[in-house]
Order: structure tokens, then sequence, then C-alpha cells
């Protein structure tokens, strides 16, 4: 069906036919891999054009991959080659792709820093610190009460199981403010030329990122048009600037409160990979951070229970925001306390 250059070629002598041969089956597998190549980037082009156009709520399916080569069936016929294969997804909605972007993004961003800086370990401590600061002071504010407490306050749920959640989002948020005193501490303690400039302006990023997720998670343009406006134009300022990846944009506008505990579900889940990592460099350099290791370690458990919060508030929501008819509001504040 697929016919290549090599199968054209006429073959010159007899002596030279089973090497011609061995190279004519090479080149079809290749262009047979070709063509699963293709279909696979095709489907997966057309798979996130659907998801953009349909409603957001919509169930996407599986995500797309290239298909092995025991997979799609070479040297069984071209048509089993075309075979795109499909992989089931982790999370359910809006939530599934980019998500998994956001995991995808943060550990190449880790990953680079591991080998731009191998030989320069103080050099890598110092881009952890001050992405840690960054995202604490993010979420600082954007979990702050005068932010968050009016959308807890309109949760169509019991006013005990309101307050419930008040009292663990307020823990989460004690626990965000004191990562940024101890960051700010740490980098202050490295005394390195204009580090303390580039502390403020990273940190002045986070509160206004925080800032424009608060407002563009909680706040309906007919409800406050202006912070809608300065949030929009904060969002579209860091997308252009390389700041704001694009799967993280895509989850930045008003969803309901269960999409956002999912959504910092993900966001706490790297905050501790960043701690982690933070954990690593201390065990493997002592002499550069050793006397912080514990506190490294302290804060990674931190970022870890908030996402079993997040999470457990989450589950025990429905797509309304209203109580699961499952859960009670003793079972989710015995569940919440257990996640602490």
């Amino acid at each position: 069906m697929f016919q290549t250059r090599a199968t054209a070629r006429k073959v010159p002598t007899c002596g030279t036919v089973r090497s011609i041969a061995d190279y004519v089956l090479v080149m079809k597998r290749r262009d047979e891999q070709m063509v699963v190549n293709l279909c696979a980037a095709l489907a997966l082009a057309v798979d996130s054009a659907r998801r953009d156009i349909l409603d957001p709520w919509t169930p996407s399916p599986g995500r797309f991959r290239i298909a092995t080569r025991s997979e799609a069936g070479i040297g069984k016929g071209c048509l089993n080659a075309c075979r795109v294969v499909s992989t089931p997804p982790t999370l359910r909605g809006r939530e599934e792709q980019p998500v998994s972007d956001i995991h995808r993004e943060f550990e190449r961003h880790l990953t680079g820093w591991q080998r731009r800086y191998r030989d320069r370990p103080q050099r890598e401590l110092v881009c952890l610190y001050l992405l840690a600061l960054e995202r604490e002071e993010n979420v600082a504010v954007a979990y702050s009460e005068p932010l968050l407490g009016p959308r807890l306050a309109a949760l169509p749920v019991a006013v005990g199981v309101r307050e419930v959640m008040r009292a663990v989002l307020r823990r989460v948020w004690e626990d965000e403010e004191e990562h940024v005193v101890y960051v700010r501490a740490a980098l202050d303690a490295l005394d390195m030329p204009l580090l303390h400039a580039r502390a403020l302006l990273q940190q002045t990023a986070g509160m206004l990122g925080g800032w424009t997720v608060a407002v563009r998670q909680h706040q309906r343009w007919a409800e406050a048009p202006l912070s809608r406006a300065a949030a929009t134009l904060l969002l579209w300022a860091g997308g252009v600037s390389g700041r704001v990846p694009r799967a993280v944009r895509r989850h930045l506008d008003y969803c309901s409160f269960r999409d956002f505990c999912i959504y910092n579900v993900h966001t706490e889940g790297t905050a501790w990979r960043c701690w982690q990592r933070l954990t690593e460099l201390a065990e493997r350099v002592p002499a550069l951070c050793g006397e912080h290791l514990k506190d490294f370690r302290r804060i990674a458990a931190d970022e870890d229970r908030h996402r079993r919060m997040f999470e457990t508030i989450g589950d025990a929501l429905d797509g309304g925001d209203r109580l699961r008819a499952d859960v009670t509001p003793q079972q989710l504040a015995a569940r919440l306390e257990l996640a602490a």
C-alpha cells in the first residue's frame, strides 16, 4: 500500500539482492513508523481542539501516545500500523490534561536545573529557594481570608460544614505564611550580591500571581468587572513573558469550589516536589545546607498534608459544590482531622 523510494529502485545485480531486500524492509518499517507518528499527532491535535471547543465540563477521553512497534502491528499490514493507542485518563473532566501538563512542566524545570548546576549546587539551591518563595507567597495570598472567605460563605452547604472547611483552610494559610518567612530568612542568610533584590521581585510576583489566581477562580465578571479586568491583564502579561504556562492558564478561570480544590491538590504536589528536591540537595551536600535538612523535611510534610486536605474537600463535594449524599458532616470533619 505504501510505496517507498527504496521499493521503486531497480535491483542492479543478483549478488546484491539479499542486502537490498533487507534495506527495503528496513525502509518500509521506517515509513510505517512515520505513519504511526503522523496518525498519533493528528489524533492529539483533533482531541486538543475538541476539548477547547466543546463545553469544558465534558469529560475528555484518554490521552493519546505513540503506539509501540508491537502494539501498532508493524509487519502485520499497514492498516494495523495506523492504530493509535489511548491511555486511560488519570482525572475526569477539564482538569485531566492540564494537570498532567503542570507536573510534566514542573519536573522538566527541576531536571533542567539539576543538569545545568550539577557542579554548582549552591546555584541550584538559590533557584529552588526563589521558586519556593514565589510559590509560597502566591498561595499565601490566594488562600487568605479576604479573597477566599466570600467564596466559602457562598457554598451551598450547612454552616457547620462551611466552618470546618474554613478552619482547615485557615490552618493551611498559616502554614504557607510561615513558609514565606522561613524562605526569606534563608535567602537573606546566604548574603549573595543582588540576591535581596531578586527575592523581593520574586515575592512581588508571587503576590500578584496569588491575587490573580484568586480573582480569576472565585469572581465572575458581573461581580467584580474591574478586578477581573486587572487580573486578566496580569494573566496575559504572565503568559506573554512565559511565567504562566498554558497548562496553568487553562485553570485560571471561574470554576466550582470542587475544581478549585482539585487544582490545588496538584499545585500542592508540585510544592512538595520542590521541597523534596531541596531535601535531596541538602542530603547530597551537607556542608551547603545541612542545618536546614530537618526544616526542609518538615515543610515538605506540610505541603503533603495540604494536598491531602484539598483532596478530602474535593472528594466530599459534587459538581454543584454541595456535600455528596454519601458524606455526612461528621465524616468530613473526621477525614479532615485525619488528613491534618
